[in-house]
């Protein structure tokens, strides 16, 4: 009995070609199927090529493409902080603590639990940011570019990001992580531009590489740029050179190496760090001048 078909989306898999290789050609249908067809542009790494361009007569004219951006995932750790803020003020406060270094037990500071409701409600107000923040890239397959929707609460605005002339490749990374017994690889959809710029346009995951590579190859045919392949344990990273930007893959890991500054742009982690630097200080201006 034949294989019942699956259903497809507009960014949906092909099945593999012979030998494991892509057959290159999309079909007519309106979904970033290949139909054979050897893909056009190879550079000199054989992972990085320019698929043909796909047929978007029948596909929308944008199509949503969602990750956790770096703000939603600020509001996430904000909430969380200023819980155990919470938790710490109530405990120092009722309990006090014991040092092991020193063998002391130091005793409670009720002054402290004035902070805890204030504490519980910058949780609570970062928790409500996160509720009603929604960001995400919007493929215009019209237009061939790429925008940002920003929403946050009842304010909306979507922004060009990049449009097909500025785009170099749409591939799939990896990044090596480890933990005190296992080291494992996550994987991710990223776009780069003609500045070399990476940005994401997926979350992480240890699983479906493949999938990533299909999805990422038919976000490259519908903007009509090279598209790079990635394999197990490997890392894309870009070189500029001359003026011009290339993308080859690399076996060697670093933790920055698919996150690089636009001009004018604050590293996430900079400006979490920023943040969380501008609560300790109030808080501890706010614990000085209580005494």
């Amino acid at each position: 009995m034949p294989d019942t078909p699956r259903r497809r989306s507009a960014f949906s898999k092909p099945e593999p070609g012979d030998g494991g290789q892509y057959s290159g050609g999309y079909g007519s249908s309106g979904s970033l199927e290949p139909d054979g067809g050897a893909a056009p542009g190879r550079t000199s790494d054989p992972c990085v090529y320019g698929p043909q361009h796909a047929d978007i007569s029948s596909m929308p004219e944008n199509i949503k493409v969602d990750l956790t951006t770096p703000l939603e995932w600020l509001w996430v750790i904000l909430s969380v902080a200023f819980l155990f803020a919470a938790f710490y003020f109530y405990s120092e406060g009722n309990y006090g603590h014991y040092s092991k270094s020193t063998r002391t037990h130091y005793p409670p500071s009720p002054h402290l639990l004035a902070y805890v409701p204030y504490a519980l409600f910058s949780a609570a107000a970062s928790f409500l940011c996160w509720l009603f923040t929604n960001n995400y890239y919007i493929f215009n397959t019209r237009l061939k570019k790429i925008f940002y929707h920003f929403k946050i609460f009842s304010f909306v605005k979507i922004t060009e990001y990049l449009s097909s002339e500025q785009i170099i490749a749409i591939g799939v990374t990896g990044r090596k992580r480890h933990s005190k017994r296992r080291v494992w690889w996550e994987y991710k959809i990223v776009v780069v531009d003609n500045h070399g710029v990476f940005t994401d346009l997926s979350n992480s995951s240890r699983d479906g590489l493949y999938e990533m590579n299909e999805k990422a190859r038919g976000m490259a045919a519908v903007m009509g740029c090279q598209f790079a392949e990635c394999h197990p344990e490997c890392i894309l990273k870009a070189r500029v050179e001359g003026g011009s930007v290339s993308v080859y893959f690399d076996g060697i890991d670093s933790i920055f190496s698919s996150y690089q500054r636009r001009e004018g742009e604050v590293h996430p982690l900079v400006a979490f760090a920023a943040i969380t630097a501008t609560l300790l200080i109030i808080f501890a201006i706010a614990y000085i001048t209580s005494r």
